[in-house]
């Protein structure tokens, strides 16, 4: 149950006593079976899962560098988030393909995408259907949209190509 003792009072959760389902441990309720808000009984709209971590950005051509890859889960509600850098294939006419999304995507979702040493220095991020990994769509040299090719990415001097995202999509 969650309580207040009145205005300008934070809430608290309380379990009642003999109430199933929460185990209150140090100072922390904890849904064992997840949580229905208002009158709500329909099993499909339990919040059942709540995550943030870490995840590994892969390549599917060659290497990267990544940075402060993070993600949260909310229920089936993916959101990651970071930065790539440092791609050793600047030449083939492959899709920059990111890999190892922390869960498999159920469905096409767009995200941000924006940086230095790519095609109009914006776009968006792209994660393929029933997947982990992840495509970046900019403006190419012909001025229409397309997949960023690794041969678009810049690698001399100030402009070597950094990749800053942000991509919330269904998962599995």
């Amino acid at each position: 149950v969650l309580t207040s003792t009145g205005a300008g009072s934070p809430p608290a959760f309380e379990t009642a006593a003999g109430a199933t389902g929460m185990d209150d441990v140090s100072d922390v309720a904890r849904a064992t079976s997840g949580l229905l808000f208002n009158a709500d009984t329909a099993a499909a709209n339990t919040l059942d899962d709540y995550e943030e971590g870490t995840w590994t950005p892969t390549c599917a051509t060659g290497t990267l560098t990544a940075g402060r890859p993070q993600y949260t889960k909310i229920g089936r509600v993916v959101t990651v988030n970071g930065f790539v850098y440092s791609f050793s294939d600047n030449s083939t006419a492959a899709t920059v393909t990111i890999g190892g999304l922390p869960f498999t995507s159920d469905g096409y979702s767009l995200g941000t995408m924006t940086g230095k040493g790519i095609p109009a220095g914006e776009g968006w991020a792209t994660e393929n259907d029933d997947s982990t990994n992840m495509v970046f769509i900019s403006q190419d040299t012909s001025s229409s949209y397309d997949y960023l090719l690794h041969s678009e990415l810049q690698t001399s001097g100030d402009n070597n190509t950094l990749i800053f995202f942000s991509l919330t999509y269904f998962s599995t």
